[in-house]
C-alpha cells in the first residue's frame, strides 16, 4: 500500500483550508501569501505583483487557476483581503473571478461602479 495516497487531497482544498485556519488565527497576510506561494509553485510564472498595482485583481487571476475553480479558494482571499483593509480589491478580484468564469465581461463591470 502506497501512504502517500492517503496524503493526496485536491490543492484547492489544501490551499483553501490552510488559508480558511490562517484567516481564524487572524494571520490575513500568511493567507495571501500562502495562496501566492501556491502559484509561483505550482507554475513557472514569476512576477512582482503588489496589492496597490492598479492591476492586481486581473494579474491574479490570470495566473492563479484555482481562483476560477474553487469558490473556496475565492471567498478565503477575498476574506483576507477585507481583513487587510483592501475590500476594493476583493471586490474588483470577485468582479474579475466571475467575468472570466461566465465569459461577461460587460455585466460584471458593473460590480466595479460601487467603489
Amino acid at each position: 500500500e502506497d501512504k502517500s495516497d492517503v496524503l493526496k487531497l485536491p490543492s484547492h482544498k489544501l490551499l483553501s483550508s490552510v488559508m480558511n485556519s490562517c484567516n481564524a488565527a487572524g494571520e490575513f497576510g500568511l493567507a495571501i501569501l500562502l495562496n501566492r506561494i501556491e502559484v509561483t509553485g505550482s507554475s513557472s510564472y514569476q512576477s512582482s505583483i503588489t496589492l496597490d498595482d492598479p492591476d492586481f485583481p486581473k494579474q491574479i487571476v490570470d495566473i492563479q487557476a484555482l481562483l476560477l475553480e474553487s469558490d473556496d479558494v475565492l471567498a478565503a482571499t477575498m476574506f483576507a483581503l477585507c481583513c487587510l483593509g483592501c475590500s476594493q480589491d476583493a471586490i474588483l478580484l470577485h468582479s474579475e473571478v466571475m467575468a472570466k468564469r461566465t465569459n461577461d465581461y460587460e455585466f460584471w463591470e458593473y460590480s466595479n461602479e460601487c467603489l
